[in-house]
């Protein structure tokens, strides 16, 4: 099943296109990597598939008009998480997590039995139980970061678009979370994660869709995406690719031509 369908899909900033004409689909099941140097128009793309930033052409989520759908509505189907993460709010760990069911409940209304789980196994995933009576303006970086894709998690919307949810994350707590988002397709989700990571994009994602100068350049299996040939042309770097029992191994090495990397 489609959940979201992107079709002549441009974005904006001022008068610049920064993003398109493109083209893409996510399927119920799927974890799509979404990767690119800086500047391809990564975040802006992600911001306009959740439906955060006007845009020209149509998406659909669940074959609904996203422009059309109610602010709570859309929340219900696709859940965001930023590049920001700075948490302003004297909140304990608990409380900002539950704000991601605020979409699931009417205004003012008490947490219910259903909130209390969902927040609860957000919590538990992203393994901040020791974390939850804790202000969450009291934590360390990688800390607020699992707060903020915990609060993503609790909305148990079926889609979820994480901009670079693993910067800043130990490895433990990175690969951790990609095992999240893979149990989260194996029970009919979807995840669009943009990664620098590119050995996380092969190991995890079942689709890479690589991004330069706000086009599409491959929507592909990782092995076929993320190969030395398409690395060197679009990263401008060598990379070591290989397989184990477990999957796709991929290691950027060197650079390609220091004359040529951009800066």
């Amino acid at each position: 099943m489609t959940l979201l369908t992107a079709r002549a899909l441009t974005v904006a900033i001022g008068t610049r296109q920064v993003v398109g004409p493109l083209d893409l689909d996510v399927r119920a099941g799927e974890v799509v990597g979404l990767v690119g140097p800086n500047g391809a128009g990564k975040s802006t793309l992600m911001r306009a598939l959740a439906g955060l930033a006007p845009h020209g052409g149509e998406i659909r989520l669940d074959g609904a008009p996203l422009a059309r759908l109610a602010p709570g509505a859309r929340a219900r189907r696709v859940a965001h998480v930023a590049q920001a993460r700075e948490i302003a709010w004297g909140l304990t760990v608990e409380e900002v997590v539950d704000l991601g069911r605020l979409p699931h409940r009417p205004r003012f209304a008490p947490r219910s039995a259903a909130d209390a789980r969902a927040v609860a196994e957000a919590i538990a995933a992203m393994d901040l139980a020791p974390l939850a009576h804790r202000r969450a303006t009291e934590l360390s970086g990688g800390e607020t970061a699992r707060v903020v894709v915990a609060r993503a998690l609790a909305q148990e919307a079926a889609l979820l678009v994480a901009d670079e949810p693993t910067a800043g994350l130990d490895p433990a707590h990175q690969i951790a979370l990609m095992r999240v988002f893979r149990r989260m397709a194996s029970q009919g989700g979807a995840v669009v994660v943009s990664l620098h990571e590119l050995g996380l994009a092969a190991r995890f994602c079942d689709r890479v869709i690589l991004l330069d100068a706000g086009g599409i350049v491959a929507d592909a299996s990782p092995d076929d995406a993320l190969s030395p040939e398409r690395l060197a042309a679009v990263y401008g770097v060598t990379a070591h690719v290989s397989r184990d029992p477990d999957g796709l191994v991929l290691m950027p090495t060197g650079l390609v031509d220091e004359r040529e990397v951009r800066p």
